[in-house]
This record gives C-alpha cells, structure tokens and sequence, in this order.
C-alpha cells in the first residue's frame, strides 16, 4: 500500500468513526458560529444570558471570551447547513417537551426559546464539517509522513490510529473545541518543518497555520514562537517568510478586538467580569503553579496523563537507545521544548482549574509529539506488552468518548456498569427525543462497518 493510499483510508475511517461519535453538548465556541453563519457577524447579543462564558462588550453587544479562530472554522458547516438549522426549529415545535435538568442553564434557555433542536444540529454540523474531517486530517497525514520516511505501513497506521483512538484526541474532537485545533496546526507545521528542504511556500504555510493557532486561542502564541525559533536557530532567513504567514492571522485577532472592545491590544478575557479562580493575577494568567501544574499532569478530571498514561512513556525517549526508529534528535528537542513552554503556561492559567466541566484540553497540543516519543519507547518493549498497552489506551480513551464520562477513572467502570452507548443518543433518550430501540445504534454500527470494509477493502478493478 502507497503512503497516499494509506494516508486515505485512515481519514475516511477517523471521519465516521467521529461522526458517529459526535457530543451532543452546547459549548461557548458553537454561538459565534452560529451568529456570523446567520447574520455575518461575530456579535453573540441574540445568546446573551445562556452561558457565563458570555459577556456584554464595553462598546454594546455580547461576546465570548476566548479568540474567534474556532468559531470562524464552525461557521462553515453551519452556513452551508442553515436549511438544516431552520427545519430543527420546525422539528422542535412538534417534539414533547424535552426533559433536562436544572443545573444545565443554556439548554434550560435553549429549550424554552425553542432553539434547543437548533443546537444540538449545529453542534453536531460542526463536529462534521470541522472537527472530524480535521483531526482525520491530523491522523492521515502523520501515517503518510511516518510511511514516507520508511516506517512500516502496519507501524505507521498504529501511530496514526493511535494519535486518533488512543489519545484525548478522539473525545476532544467531538465538539467544536480551539485548544484541539490549535494542536493539530502545531501538528501541521511540524510536518511541514519535519525535514529542511524548506520552500517559501513551504514557510509562508507553516506561518499562515501558526498565525490562526493565535487567532484560535493564545497557546498558538506557543506555537508560534517555538516554530519561529527552531527556523531561527537553524537558518534564520527562512524565519522571514514564516513571520510574514502568521500576519494574517494575528492582525486578524486585532481587528477583531478592536471592533468588538475598542483596543486591537487587549484580550477579550479582559473585559469579562473575573470569577472564580481567574480573579487572579492578570484575568486569570498569575506566575506557575507546582499544584496547578501537577494537576494538568495527574488529575482525574482533567489531567494529561490520567486521560492517557501511554504518553508518560515519553519521558523515558532520552534514554532509550535502541529501536528501529527514532524521532530525529533535532525535532526531539524542540518536541521537548514545545511541551514545556505549554506546562508553564497552563501552570500559570488559571482557568486549568475549571478544566473538570469539559475534560482534559489545555494540553492535549502537546499530545502527538509526546505520542512519537511514547512509541518511540514503546517499539523496545516485547511486541505482546506493546500492543496490550496501545489495546488498552484505545480502549480507555473510547470509554471517555462512548460515555462522556469526564473523570478518566470513572469512565471505563462507566463501560461496564452501563455497556457501550453513543452519548448523543442516550442524551436524546433522556430528553424524550428518541426511543430505547436498539434498532438505531444497530444500523449505525453496521452501516459504519461496511464503510470501512468498502474503505479498507475496495473492490480491485480487472486488469
């Protein structure tokens, strides 16, 4: 099999196992979306109240607040599926009266504006049109790069399945979500600066990518200056067009600040009341925390390794030696160097205290180059243990997808107390949307096989 052909299959496979798997939550970056999708604008006044994460601007209007790069990808599907959009309201007016629990404030709002219908659909339009295609993007690119550098192709395919099964990746892609996004661009622009033969084009890419991680959310910063450095230490003219490609996308962020509060210069999160946790230092952001920054590593509800302890096997690479493959010792360090810039900026955010509500996000970036590494090690181990650990971290992260189940120890007792669901249809069954018929799930799940067969296996044409 080609990398091409390779690279193929994993994408569509990653794209419907997604799909099939989408989350059927309303989130903060869904109501931007929506609006610059309905009325062309990033002004969210018509949402005001459904959420905390929305506040009123200093100048009127309403905003979110976090960087609009996620919310502007969403408006695509959304716009495209805005026939869609406008029957849900229509289905909705001839649904019972769904159940939903009190603590759940938007979907309250949403169901009694009779908009709830509305976005659910938006929110799985944008795991469809945005969030699967995307991290499918992420999976099959890397297996073709791995494959191109000489790789086995069973070997890279279960780096790349991995990366897509076996890692946060796969509960965080669905829902809209920019700290993923931003993780995948940084993907990107490492494939692209894997090796030195590096174009302008190449470069103005690279710069283009890290320019939307910044409009994205303000870890693309990290992104950026990692990448800029790592061209500036190795041949700084080729840090120029690289400069030049991340414009776009910063003077974006400006321009949007500037309309919607007034100063091109000030985040949005300066302007939104402090709560909690984020009333110190500077609207949240205060010098690393050792806690905050062993609770982004180990704790249950949101830590890095408690969602995927395979990646503390990256901590060992330095010192393992042997393997028929290594990461290159140059992309190794500035793997290392990329992980540490992001530790020290989540220890010092203190918004990674709120992570519980929705996961593990804040640094799930910095989950494939750790994931290399992992593997790296992993190849030495004897080839029965190697593939139970990667069995078993599929596994584990499908139990966090399959149940939503947002504590990583709970999530496979989840499993086994309740058997395998798909969230979005025991969310519809619990509202009174949808029967207990295993009918449903049945059909998906044969369907779904079938596709793959037909992508794994297609018919060969006689010569």
């Amino acid at each position: 099999m080609t990398p091409k052909a390779l690279a193929w299959r994993i994408f569509f496979t990653c794209w419907i196992v997604y799909t099939v798997y989408w989350a059927p939550w309303i989130i903060r970056e869904q109501f931007p979306a929506l609006s610059l999708a309905e009325e062309g604008t990033l002004n969210v006044a018509r949402f005001d109240g459904f959420i905390e994460d929305i506040f009123r601007g200093p100048h009127g209007g309403a905003y979110i607040n976090n960087n609009p790069g996620a919310s502007i990808a969403g408006a695509l599907p959304l716009l495209l599926g805005r026939p869609l959009l406008h029957q849900a309201i229509e289905w909705e007016k001839h649904l019972p009266t769904p159940r939903i629990r009190t603590d759940e404030k938007a979907e309250v709002i949403a169901a009694r504006q009779g908009l709830l219908a509305y976005l659910l659909v938006a929110a799985f339009l944008t795991v469809a049109g945005v969030m699967a295609p995307v991290s499918a993007l992420a999976a099959a690119l890397l297996a073709r790069r791995l494959a191109e550098a000489g790789i086995e192709t069973t070997y890279a395919a279960t780096a790349a399945l991995t990366l897509a099964f076996g890692t946060p990746v796969f509960f965080r892609t669905l829902y809209l979500n920019h700290n993923l996004l931003v993780g995948h661009l940084g993907l990107f622009v490492a494939l692209l600066l894997w090796n030195r033969t590096w174009t302008r084009n190449r470069l103005l890419l690279a710069g283009l990518l890290s320019g939307y991680a910044v409009l994205c959310d303000f870890t693309g910063l990290l992104l950026a200056g990692i990448a800029g450095l790592y061209l500036l230490t190795t041949r700084w003219q080729s840090a120029i067009p690289f400069t030049l490609g991340t414009l776009p996308g910063v003077l974006g962020l400006a321009a949007y600040q500037a309309l919607s509060f007034g100063n091109p210069l000030l985040p949005s999160q300066h302007y939104m009341p402090p709560t909690g946790p984020t009333s110190q230092g500077y609207r949240g952001f205060s010098w690393p925390s050792p806690d905050l920054a062993w609770a982004n590593f180990f704790h249950p509800s949101f830590g890095l390794f408690a969602y995927c302890p395979l990646l503390l096997l990256a901590c060992a690479a330095p010192f393992v030696q042997s393997g028929k493959w290594r990461v290159p010792a140059v992309l190794a360090k500035w793997i290392y160097a990329y992980f540490a810039a992001f530790v020290l900026f989540c220890a010092a955010n203190q918004y990674s205290w709120l992570q519980w509500n929705t996961g593990m996000r804040y640094l799930v970036p910095v989950v494939p180059g750790l994931l290399l590494l992992s593997l790296q090690v992993l190849q030495t181990w004897p080839r029965w243990l190697a593939w139970t650990l990667l069995a078993l971290s599929a596994a584990h992260s499908w139990s966090i997808a399959a149940s939503y189940e947002l504590h990583a120890l709970k999530a496979p007792l989840a499993i086994l107390t309740n058997g395998p669901s798909l969230a979005w249809l025991d969310r519809l069954r619990y509202m009174g949307w949808a029967t207990q018929s295993f009918w449903l799930p049945f059909a998906l799940a044969f369907t779904s096989v079938v596709f793959l067969m037909l992508v794994w296996y297609p018919k060969r044409r006689r010569a």
